[in-house]
């Protein structure tokens, strides 16, 4: 965990600021670069050294910095409150700003591989429990932390019998029980906040076959969860399996299916591996050969099929964007980067602002129910002036879409 925080600092000292320096020096204008498209169909994002330009899909994660308060006053220190010391926040993004006049439009799909895999593994095994999930409109990190609390916490077990009787055995209801937390005192807010936080890295990972000994650097590493031991990423995962079992039947057809017969080998590797090879076609019907398994599990459902959808968002954001004769209130704005699953887009600061957010809302959903016509696919969009990664939807009392910082610099 140290070395991992001292390779973040590491990375803002070498890479964020002196990108944002030679900006600065050509005008204050930043070029996200882009690579070849991947063989998942994912975009890849990458810095170049001819001009001012970023990786922006790999920004430095923010960072908590303590400080020695100087001169403290006691428990009267507004900033300290008698600590002694206090803490920044350095928020690499919150250097990316929108120009004067200008809004930033962020539109995130939600969930997205989570939609996916439940749209390929319904259409591959004819049921899905994470698909029923998603058309009851449901958390589904936070219903499958109900399910694993349930199992392994003995006081939430507690909890949800005094509150359910017989009705525990319900995971919808457990879920409405480890829900309501959210809103709760101030350690329950925090357990809900952690133990929601734990059970991502087995929802985005065992869609794709990946084997508990890769969970646990995996939730290490992407959402800084750490496992007790390997054998409770074993328990973890097997929960996993029992809880979506059709995951079971996906990784049964992929193995008897997929087979890619002209790349497969008998024997074994140098490695100790099999020498079997996959492959599969993406829904808009692109082959790809001579896949590991989980290559092919993930990608199928997960990787190939949000790839897919998210170019299509793009063609019809950017369409909007600068073709006249489609008469799009977007006519005029400027896409800007596309990270991950989240389009930002450059968007004028007047009364239309909450119309337009609402319309490349309207167009992402769209293009991925092409995708996924199966499951309910939805985009959360957000206004800022900075970009931020903690920027959320706020709307007022008619429901129109409020500028989050300005919102959030009122509250603090």
């Amino acid at each position: 965990a140290e070395y991992d925080h001292w390779s973040g600092l590491q990375k803002l000292e070498t890479n964020e600021i002196p990108r944002l320096e030679t900006a600065v020096a050509q005008g204050c204008v930043m070029h996200p670069g882009f690579d070849d498209i991947k063989k998942t169909l994912r975009t890849s994002s990458r810095a170049s050294s001819k001009y001012a330009s970023i990786n922006i899909q790999q920004i430095a994660r923010n960072f908590d910095v303590e400080h020695a308060c100087e001169g403290c006053p006691g428990d009267v220190c507004r900033r300290c409150h008698g600590k002694g010391k206090w803490k920044s926040k350095i928020e690499p993004r919150h250097a990316y700003v929108a120009r004067p006049g200008f809004l930033l439009a962020s539109v995130d799909y939600s969930t997205l591989e989570l939609v996916t895999a439940a749209q390929q593994v319904f259409k591959l095994v004819g049921y899905s429990v994470m698909r029923d999930r998603l058309i009851k409109n449901l958390d589904l990190h936070s219903w499958f932390a109900g399910v694993l609390q349930r199992a392994t916490d003995p006081d939430f077990e507690a909890l949800a019998r005094a509150q359910l009787g017989d009705g525990v055995a319900d995971a919808d209801q457990v879920y409405g029980v480890f829900k309501s937390l959210e809103a709760g005192s101030k350690e329950e807010k925090a357990y809900y906040k952690e133990k929601r936080q734990f059970a991502k890295s087995p929802n985005l990972a065992l869609p794709g076959g990946m084997g508990a000994r890769t969970l646990v650097s995996y939730a290490l590493k992407t959402f800084s969860v750490r496992f007790r031991s390997f054998d409770e990423a074993k328990a973890v995962k097997q929960l996993w399996l029992d809880t979506f079992h059709e995951f079971k039947v996906y990784f049964e057809r992929i193995k008897s299916d997929f087979k890619d017969s002209i790349h497969t080998k008998p024997g074994r590797d140098e490695r100790g591996w099999e020498r079997t090879r996959f492959a599969y076609w993406s829904p808009l019907g692109t082959y790809r050969a001579n896949c590991f398994f989980t290559e092919c599990a993930n990608s199928f459902c997960m990787q190939a099929p949000a790839a897919e959808g998210t170019k299509i968002a793009l063609v019809e954001v950017a369409r909007a964007c600068y073709d006249p004769t489609l008469e799009s209130c977007l006519y005029g704005c400027h896409p800007l980067a596309f990270v991950h699953d989240e389009l930002i887009v450059e968007i004028p600061s007047d009364c239309w602002a909450s119309e337009r957010a609402a319309e490349i809302e309207r167009l992402m959903v769209n293009a991925m129910r092409i995708i996924c016509p199966d499951v309910p696919v939805k985009a959360e969009p957000a206004l800022m002036r900075k970009w931020s990664k903690g920027a959320q939807m706020i709307r007022d009392a008619c429901g129109r879409l409020q500028v989050w910082d300005d919102i959030a610099q009122v509250k603090s």
